[in-house]
């Protein structure tokens, strides 16, 4: 009966380990996951500036009939062409998905130990299932 107890309390243990470890990094994921929703908002804003602007001074310009206006607004458009590309090479919308993902994940893992620990807690399951239940979320 000794063992069975002990045993049942480290495996307690080690579900009450994992879960920390699991809080901790869905916290780090989920600042991963803001740090990248600001950054992508932040490009995206830059990007529709740049366009709106060199929009407008490539009609100011030509209104006026300055062609070097007509000139710097092309190397406008250019710089909003290149700062498109450096956002889709850079993938922040994927980034921001698998990241979204990586966070669901390690919650949901992180509510399916914690109910299991209470089942083993509670001896609705006994240890040996506590402990194939671990190895098997620990797997995923």
């Amino acid at each position: 009966m000794k063992k069975e107890n002990k045993e049942k309390e480290t495996i307690i243990k080690l579900y009450r380990d994992n879960i920390s470890e699991i809080i901790w990094t869905h916290k780090i994921q989920a600042t991963i996951l803001d740090d990248l929703k600001r950054k992508n908002k932040i490009y995206k804003i830059c990007k529709e500036l740049i366009i709106g602007l060199s929009s407008f001074v490539s009609v100011l310009f030509l209104y006026y009939q300055k062609y070097t206006g007509a000139l710097i607004s092309s190397a406008v458009s250019t710089i909003s062409i290149i700062l498109d590309n450096v956002i889709n090479f850079s993938n922040f919308d994927n980034r921001i998905r698998i990241t979204n993902d990586n966070v669901n994940n390690l919650w949901y893992m992180k509510k399916i130990l914690s109910m299991n620990m209470e089942y083993l807690e509670n001896d609705i399951i006994d240890w040996k299932l506590a402990k194939d239940k671990l190895e098997e979320n620990l797997e995923y």
